[in-house]
């Protein structure tokens, strides 16, 4: 049986990241075993350096810097987001944040989800921008999926629909 997808839609700067840190301290309270990845943006002078944490590990590496528009991604931590997705196949839930242009077009860590989508029966949670869910779901092969609109929601719901 193939894992359970849920996107949690939102715009850009809304709060995703911080609502995901929230549902990680509840599943953690709950113990339930939650792995994948989420990312943090942090400001260096002009730019914007994003790094990337494993769930499990608590570890975490640069994902990519965005300087005047330009964007330099980081092999080291596409690879290592890559290898804390996969690593999350042993748990009940999974979560990806985000899935972005550059994993909808196929690269970046979209091999790793597709691999976990298909791992077995988990429950995946997966960031998108606002406008994109179609996309994610075409691009991962996703015939069956569910939409959460991050404005309407609080976590406490989103826990409970991963919990059901």
């Amino acid at each position: 049986m193939k894992s359970e997808v849920c996107f949690l839609s939102a715009p850009v700067n809304s709060g995703k990241t911080a609502f995901i840190k929230r549902l990680l301290k509840a599943l953690k309270e709950k113990r339930i075993k939650t792995g994948g990845v989420y990312a943090i943006k942090e400001f260096k002078g002009s730019s914007r350096l994003y790094r990337v944490f494993d769930i499990l590990s608590g570890k975490s590496v640069p994902l990519l810097e965005v300087s005047n528009g330009v964007i330099a991604a980081s092999k080291a931590g596409f690879s290592f987001a890559s290898k804390a997705i996969l690593q999350a196949k042993g748990c009940e839930v999974a979560i990806i944040d985000e899935f972005g242009p550059l994993e909808v077009s196929g690269y970046g860590y979209a091999a790793a989800v597709k691999k976990l989508i298909k791992s077995r029966n988990m429950k995946i949670f997966i960031v998108v921008r606002k406008g994109l869910c179609k996309q994610a779901a075409a691009s991962l092969n996703l015939k069956k999926y569910a939409v959460i609109k991050a404005e309407k929601v609080n976590y406490k719901k989103v826990l409970g629909l991963l919990l059901s």
